[in-house]
């Protein structure tokens, strides 16, 4: 079997594929009297000729090697004696890739979770592609879209697997869900790429303690102010979030103690 001959897979319809040239030792005419039928190639390869000598394999449909990327052409000659007589020529085609399919992930979205007191290069979520092409075509590369106002820089990503862990320190009070942008690219020419959305919760640790919106409070109480009334409300703040505690005076015996409420 002859080695197939390498067809790339750009080809345009009637570009040419192959010449057969045909004889026939019984015929005493300058052009062979003989029929010429091409089989095989799905209908994707069609035979021309203009003198009934010369023919041409010629592109007739689009190709696509991700679909087919073999074929095995016959073209048959058949003379017009008694009995019919006839050869045949095969043809090995091997479509050869071109870089016509971007990347895609196996999700448009992604969700993540991580802790706030997760160390740096901790492993947050590894997201995959895939590339129908072949050859360097579907060589991949994974990067983080520069967010800043997203806190990307938070986290960083390994270009040949697509893990993404935490390069800094993360804070949920500035950011409790950062959106990240990855970005794939084939190594082509010119390369192909695809983007999909990673969002990943950041779970907050009590590591903010409360602070008062004053360092001192003076309030008066009247001697016969009633158990239960509130005597001050003051905001406590933890982290981005604002709490409400109320004050309240009691009678126990003959002292007078405060009681702290919280409110929100």
């Amino acid at each position: 079997m002859m080695p197939p001959q390498k067809y790339r897979e750009s080809a345009q319809p009637g570009e040419f594929v192959a010449r057969i040239s045909v004889h026939d030792p019984d015929s005493k005419t300058e052009y062979a009297n003989v029929n010429v039928t091409l089989n095989g190639g799905d209908g994707h390869f069609a035979l021309t000729t203009r003198d009934n000598s010369i023919y041409l394999v010629i592109v007739h449909l689009p190709l696509d090697r991700e679909i087919v990327s073999n074929y095995t052409l016959s073209v048959v000659a058949t003379d017009k004696g008694t009995p019919p007589l006839h050869a045949s020529k095969s043809i090995f085609l091997r479509i050869t890739d071109v870089n016509d399919n971007p990347p895609e992930f196996e999700q448009d979205l992604y969700h993540a979770n991580v802790m706030e007191v997760a160390d740096p290069g901790t492993s947050v979520l590894q997201v995959l592609a895939h590339d129908r092409d072949e050859g360097l075509n579907s060589a991949l590369t994974y990067s983080l879209a520069e967010t800043p106002e997203t806190h990307a820089q938070w986290f960083q990503i390994d270009p040949q697997t697509g893990l993404i862990t935490t390069r800094s320190h993360i804070d949920c009070e500035t950011e409790p869900v950062p959106q990240l942008t990855v970005v794939v690219r084939d190594g082509g020419v010119p390369p192909l790429s695809s983007t999909a959305t990673v969002l990943v919760t950041i779970h907050d640790v009590n590591d903010n303690e409360p602070i008062f919106d004053q360092s001192f409070y003076n309030v008066s109480v009247a001697e016969n102010e009633p158990v239960g009334r509130c005597i001050l409300k003051s905001d406590q703040s933890v982290g981005h979030q604002t709490s409400h505690w109320t004050s309240e005076i009691r009678h126990q015996a003959s002292n007078i103690d405060f009681d702290v409420r919280r409110e929100s």
